[in-house]
């Protein structure tokens, strides 16, 4: 996955995930996510929505294009896609 940067397991199967640089942006964004679920997404078993049905949509936006929920917001709000 070309958006993530980095992760690190951490205590009761959680995983925390370093998303690349936002690119309107340039933040860097972190989420912490269920272990499992991160490595059936990525092994293709699972779609995004079916892996992480509890994260946001603008949480989901940022595992497809890196865009984090504050800078899709405004692009939306300014039709730039």
């Amino acid at each position: 996955m070309e958006m993530v940067l980095s992760t690190e397991y951490l205590p009761g199967n959680k995983l925390l995930v370093t998303f690349r640089g936002c690119p309107s942006c340039g933040k860097t964004h972190q989420l912490t996510v269920d272990y499992y679920a991160f490595e059936r997404y990525m092994d293709g078993v699972q779609e995004l929505g079916q892996a992480f049905p509890e994260l946001t949509v603008a949480e989901r936006e940022l595992f497809l294009t890196g865009i984090d929920g504050n800078c899709y917001a405004e692009m939306v709000a300014q039709k730039e896609f």
